[in-house]
């Protein structure tokens, strides 16, 4: 009777028994696979059967009985033989015979043998391991590639306007806050009804002499009781937007994950040009520049935006080749106001949070200080469109809380403001906090020395 082979490949640490019967029949138990131990391997010989089965004999070894076997179909002796040659004959179990006697118990001859691995086993084996080592460096080394690109693009600050921007990353997530569901005209302040109830004036000529007309009035300077933190700041912004020529400059710094970056950025006006420049240094070097210039009723046409050339770029100038022409529109649509905005936070009595606390300090100087805690939302729906451009992003960022420090002199002229910002970046699917400060300071009439 042929014995059956569940599985004609060699399995590592199988071990199987066969138990063999008298008159040379195997059993149909177990694989069919024979060696014997490295000290008996040429005890054993292999005899083929008239009817075509084979049979073991035990060489020198009269008393022992010969056992049988078949062969599988498609199956040698020289398979069997070769199979054999494979097992590691130091751990396989003796093969034990005893002569079946009347004086003894009748009991079933066995042995035991461990299969070896294939070469080829073992060859697929070590490539399997090999892949997914290499596998696993790639993913590591690729880990380490994006979390140095996060580090070094996240502190990438840059200053659009008077306020604080960002550089993200290249895949952006989605954007905790839907700017899009407010109405900015809801939000901002109305000078001209200022104008009306502080001081009575209604038409444009006056407002041009406001000062005047308020200290006629009896306001002396801001600490008047009649006028609020926020009249203050107001009439002093106004005051900087009608000046012929003007220069801002900013100085700033962001932080984020253990690493910083500096942030120096320059606008100005001559009465018929307006420009502003940003240039970012730290880990990477980013500068650019845009020119507003005014028609002949003093209407501004376009946008052109410059870049710094490379090798040309220091801390605080560049030299700057053109990169495109904006219409006024489609500026303003990208950055979220026009260069002649000179504050990029919407400060307003439905924007600030500390109305009632806030107070009006005189410094060393004698000019007068204010600081408004401005609302993470309501006060930045112009000014996230700047971020969002400087940052060549995908979504919005989104800011947790910021304060602007406000001083002018007793003639309400605007003197610096200075920002602190605390946001959280979100770009390539990850999320980091962010810190950043910057001092503007206003120069008119010429006072400016660089």
């Amino acid at each position: 009777m042929k014995s059956k082979r569940e599985n004609n490949n060699v399995n590592n640490d199988d071990i199987k028994k066969l138990s063999t019967k008298q008159e040379n029949n195997l059993s149909d138990k177990g694989d069919n696979i024979f060696s014997s131990h490295k000290d008996k391997e040429n005890d054993y010989e292999f005899i083929q059967n008239q009817d075509g089965s084979f049979k073991i004999n035990k060489k020198n070894k009269q008393s022992s009985k010969n056992k049988s076997f078949s062969l599988i179909d498609g199956e040698s002796i020289d398979d069997v033989t070769n199979l054999s040659n494979d097992v590691d004959i130091e751990k396989i179990a003796d093969f034990e015979s005893n002569d079946n006697t009347d004086t003894k118990k009748n009991k079933n001859k066995s042995f035991k043998f461990i299969k070896s691995k294939s070469e080829k086993k073992l060859r697929k084996s070590k490539q399997k391991q090999e892949q997914e080592r290499k596998e696993k460096e790639y993913q590591k080394g690729t880990f380490k590639k994006n979390m140095k690109s996060l580090a070094i693009l996240l502190v990438l600050g840059i200053f659009t306007g008077s306020g604080l921007g960002v550089w993200y990353f290249n895949y952006a997530l989605k954007s905790k806050v839907d700017y899009s569901l407010y109405e900015v005209n809801e939000y901002l302040p109305d000078i001209n009804q200022r104008f009306s109830s502080l001081f009575g004036i209604t038409n444009e000529e006056d407002k041009e002499n406001w000062v005047d007309i308020a200290r006629e009035q009896g306001y002396e300077n801001p600490l008047d009781s009649r006028l609020t933190p926020i009249d203050n700041y107001l009439l002093a912004m106004y005051n900087a937007e009608q000046e012929e020529e003007f220069v801002i400059e900013s100085n700033g710094l962001v932080k984020s994950m253990g690493t910083s970056q500096t942030v120096y950025s320059l606008k100005t006006f001559n009465g018929n040009l307006y420009t502003f420049e940003s240039i970012s240094t730290g880990f990477i070097t980013i500068a650019f520049h845009d020119e507003m210039p005014l028609d002949e009723s003093g209407n501004p046409e376009y946008v052109e935006i410059y870049n710094g050339k490379k090798g040309t770029i220091t801390a605080t100038s560049a030299e700057w080749e053109l990169d495109e022409r904006l219409s006024i529109s489609d500026y303003k649509e990208e950055t979220g106001g026009l260069l002649s905005t000179l504050n990029p936070y919407i400060i307003s009595e439905k924007t600030v949070l500390n109305l009632d606390t806030i107070e009006i300090t005189v410094t060393e100087e004698g000019y007068y200080s204010m600081t408004f805690e401005l609302h993470p939302i309501y006060s930045v729906l112009n000014y996230y469109r700047q971020v969002r451009r400087t940052g060549q992003l995908e979504a919005d960022p989104y800011f947790s809380s910021l304060s602007q420090t406000i001083v002018i002199d007793k003639d309400w002229n605007m003197i610096s403001t200075y920002v602190e910002e605390n946001y959280n970046a979100v770009k390539m699917g990850f999320g980091a906090k962010c810190y950043g400060t910057l001092l503007q300071e206003f120069y008119f009439d010429g006072s400016y020395e660089n």
